[in-house]
């Protein structure tokens, strides 16, 4: 299949997805048929560690149009969309999960969208089918990462998004190795708009995905995409400096009055140390993020390794 052939290249990262992939590629089949538009659909599997790239394997002999990538070990779901958009060929991509909350049947409506000259077009869902936990900590995750870093993306954007070409080789400019794609697609510009669409409940598995993990990627992004924190240590170091400046000026009142300060008082003294310390630690560890995240982009790492092909695009 030539690249002119190729209208729309769909890509997923596959992450303890064994039992989403042939539905996944079955109902994309179907709406291809369906818009009558030609299609390439590639898995990356991000180094699963069920039974999924036996089946990637398998479906790669039934299906033309199906191509998998192995990764070498975990990279991360980003990174791993990151290497299917690299491989990809079509006039437009599609990026989406792989266990089909996505919901591949919206594909037309994103393709509609974007023959009105957008370049990008995401997804908003309507009613998010999650636990209200996990519906909680995405809302607030969304909300902070906006407030911090200045990009303004709704707090119900899904994962799933179409855009040309051209906004795919864009993308691929990028060189951070810690990166997520929802805010540097944000943060690049370009015509977009969005489309709500229907949110479904995972095919089959559980997800992998917690709030741990969630807040990990909130600092991240944080760190990435804002200097706001650096600042808010400064503002906190210079609040604490003032307010000791004037408890001290108070004593040295007192004493001048002749009413010297009473000389017990530990209980306030420990919490004042304990404090400080606490706070001094929690500057040197947001400081230090930043460091880290210097270190990490000077060794200039490749972004990925891919391990193995499915035997359909092993030429």
């Amino acid at each position: 299949m030539s690249e002119d052939e190729t209208i729309i290249s769909v890509v997923a990262p596959c992450y303890n997805d064994e039992g989403n992939v042939a539905e996944l590629v079955r109902r994309l089949n179907a709406v291809a048929n369906e818009m009558q538009v030609s299609i390439e659909i590639i898995v990356v599997d991000d180094r699963s560690p069920d039974n999924a790239w036996e089946v990637i394997n398998q479906l790669s002999g039934e299906y033309e149009n199906f191509r998998g990538y192995r990764l070498s070990r975990n990279f991360g779901q980003h990174i791993a969309i990151t290497a299917g958009i690299q491989q990809s060929k079509g006039a437009y991509i599609v990026i989406m999960d792989g266990d089909l909350q996505d919901r591949p049947e919206e594909i037309p409506n994103l393709y509609s969208k974007i023959q009105e000259g957008y370049d990008l077009v995401f997804t908003v869902r309507k009613d998010r089918k999650d636990a209200p936990s996990r519906r909680l900590s995405s809302r607030i995750y969304r909300s902070v990462i906006n407030k911090l870093s200045g990009l303004d993306t709704p707090t119900n954007i899904a994962m799933m998004r179409m855009f040309t070409r051209e906004f795919g080789q864009a993308y691929l400019g990028f060189s951070e190795k810690q990166r997520s794609l929802g805010a540097l697609f944000s943060w690049m510009g370009y015509r977009q708009t969005s489309i709500e669409v229907e949110h479904a409940e995972r095919f089959s598995g559980r997800s992998n995905f917690n709030t741990w993990k969630l807040m990990r990627r909130a600092f991240n992004n944080i760190t990435s995409f804002s200097t706001i924190p650096i600042a808010w240590i400064g503002w906190m170091g210079f609040f604490i400096a003032v307010i000791s400046f004037l408890f001290g000026l108070s004593i040295l009142a007192r004493y001048a009055l002749g009413n010297p300060a009473n000389q017990s008082g530990w209980a306030s003294l420990l919490v004042t140390v304990t404090f400080s310390t606490g706070m001094i630690m929690l500057s040197l560890s947001i400081i230090g993020k930043y460091i880290a995240n210097i270190y990490r982009e000077s060794l200039d790492r490749p972004l990925y390794f891919i391990a193995e092909r499915t035997r359909d695009d092993e030429s």
